[in-house]
């Protein structure tokens, strides 16, 4: 059976808008190098801070203002995914 692999890139954008805002955390979600549409994506953050977008057609998701700190990322309902996490920073 071919293995699935999971990417989930995350790409920091700062904003100089506001000092409290970090940034976005923008990405893409694949599967054996194909684009995934319709994924939750959850960010849970510093002092517990949940957000969540669903990818697009393209499997592009976009996380917006965004304190500064760490984070982990999971691309929760899919059946793929299940069980994977990123962890990155902002």
């Amino acid at each position: 059976m071919h293995r699935t692999r999971f990417w989930l890139a995350a790409l920091l954008l700062l904003s100089w808008t506001s000092p409290a805002i970090a940034g976005n955390l923008r990405g893409q979600v694949t599967a054996d190098g194909l684009p995934v549409a319709m994924v939750t994506v959850a960010a849970e953050g510093p002092n517990g801070l949940q957000v969540a977008a669903r990818t697009d057609s393209l499997g592009l998701f976009d996380l917006g203002d965004l304190p500064a700190g760490a984070y982990a990322l999971r691309a929760g309902d899919h059946p793929l995914f299940e069980g994977l996490t990123r962890q990155v920073e902002v």
